[in-house]
């Protein structure tokens, strides 16, 4: 049995003995965006086999957190026992994995910290740029929110949505070079990571959700798809204006924005950014990362309490 979708330009073909794991397929494809195949048909090929004889044991609510990686030169290995054992080569863009049938239930876990893992590792190899970042668009300029995690990046993004943004990503974003030119890629798309506060701040928001934990706070993810659909961009972008925005918060009442050069901008990312074993790989990500940062009008953003004020602040760089 086959599924196939995109990602990041890529062709995935998902095999699999069990049509639970292809509904998870079907959860992991939404949340890659549009964007413009690659050449010569690349593809990624994710093989998951679900073993009878495996021990049967529930499959826990945090599973994510006990999932160890290990890896070698091109090999990624990971592996929570008794529910799932899993290698690939990443650079051949080849995954195969063992499922106990308990997690093949699950095909929300399977989805998320499976397939979208492996995804996301295969397309790294190529020299994609990472960012962690909240990243809304209006027209073709592109504003990402980069902060440390409870600062307020994504409470902001959410804001911006009523003043004619839409959401491209509240999680990951990566940046490919076509020649000259910069593409912005979101994961995941279509997706909204809200906290309890968030959810009491916009009740428009919620909906059918599932939740996860992100250093050790609990969000729901909802599907913004079904609840605001008009808020969300499910396409990559080629940004004619890029405004990038280091946030942070100090208390005090009022937003306050500092322009920043590239290279104190570069200085501050660098820490956070990724880092892979491919010395190849790697100088290709923060290249492009480094192009992003020379395009882009760069901010020092410290969040005020006001959100009216915050908006009319944003909207101003």
């Amino acid at each position: 049995m086959d599924f196939a979708y995109t990602a990041f330009g890529y062709a995935v073909r998902l095999t699999a003995n069990d049509r639970r794991v292809l509904d998870a397929g079907r959860l992991s494809a939404p949340r890659f965006g549009a964007t413009q195949p690659l050449p010569d048909n690349l593809a990624i090929e994710l093989t998951l086999i679900v073993v009878p004889t495996l021990p049967d044991a529930p499959v826990p609510s945090d599973l994510a957190s006990g999932i160890q990686t290990f890896g070698v030169g091109d090999v990624l290995w990971q592996a929570a026992p008794p529910w799932l054992h899993a290698m690939a080569n990443i650079r051949e863009r080849r995954a195969c994995a063992a499922l106990s049938p308990a997690l093949a239930a699950e095909p929300r876990l399977v989805s998320r910290y499976i397939l979208d893992r492996f995804v996301n590792n295969m397309a790294l190899r190529e020299g994609l740029g990472q960012l962690h970042a909240t990243c809304v668009v209006k027209g073709d300029c592109a504003l990402l929110l980069i902060a440390p995690h409870g600062t307020g990046k994504s409470t902001t993004a959410f804001h911006l949505l009523n003043t004619g943004y839409q959401l491209m990503a509240d999680s990951l974003v990566y940046v490919r070079r076509r020649g000259d030119v910069l593409e912005l890629m979101g994961y995941p798309t279509g997706e909204g990571r809200l906290t309890a506060e968030m959810e009491a701040r916009f009740p428009h928001l919620r909906g059918q959700a599932a939740e996860i934990t992100v250093h050790g706070v609990r969000k729901n993810v909802v599907d913004l798809r079904e609840v605001v659909p008009d808020k969300i961009t499910e396409s990559s972008l080629r940004p004619g204006r890029v405004v990038l925005c280091l946030v942070e918060r100090d208390g005090a009442g009022q937003t306050r924005a500092e322009r920043l050069s590239a290279d104190d901008t570069l200085r501050r990312l660098l820490p956070d950014t990724l880092y892979l074993d491919d010395l190849t790989a790697m100088a290709a990500s923060l290249e492009c990362v480094r192009r992003l940062v020379e395009r882009a009008q760069c901010w020092r953003l410290t969040l005020g309490a006001d959100p009216v004020e915050l908006v009319r602040a944003i909207e101003g760089l």
